[in-house]
């Protein structure tokens, strides 16, 4: 499981979270949680499904198709 906070999130999206997905290269995780958080941010936890070996990837965070700049995160 891994969580992260987001700004900038569509409010909209927090009452129709099936408009929300997250990538980690370009791949599709499934979403658990998708919950306010303080100071205008959004929660959102998911599943990573798979092992990229300790090397840098791509998170995105996706809204109707319409994807966030990518983070680079380091998954192991």
């Amino acid at each position: 499981m891994v969580t992260v906070y987001v700004y900038g999130l569509d409010p909209t999206v927090l009452a129709n979270p099936s408009r929300l997905q997250v990538t980690v290269n370009g791949q599709p995780m499934p979403v658990q949680s998708l919950a306010p958080a303080p100071n205008g941010q959004a929660q959102i936890t998911f599943v990573l499904t798979q092992s990229f070996g300790g090397v840098l990837v791509n998170l995105a965070v996706v809204v109707d198709g319409s994807s966030s700049a990518p983070f680079s995160i380091t998954v192991r």
